[in-house]
């Protein structure tokens, strides 16, 4: 599924859920940050909730 929506603010909800998942307040859940790490999550067929990624890195998903 490539549903995009474009983040605008630091307040934004999935970016303050992101942030608490990054600090360790979301049981259950980890943050992986880096191109070679969410690759190799997506070799190991983990499932994702939420994947944020660069204006540039959108348009390379596009083309492919």
């Amino acid at each position: 599924m490539n549903e995009f929506q474009q983040i605008e603010s630091r307040s934004n909800a999935q970016v303050k859920h992101a942030r608490s998942v990054r600090n360790g307040q979301e049981p259950g859940l980890i943050f992986i940050e880096g191109k070679r790490l969410v690759g190799e999550a997506v070799a190991a067929s983990l499932r994702m909730r939420t994947l944020f990624v660069t204006e540039a890195v959108r348009q390379d998903m596009a083309h492919e």
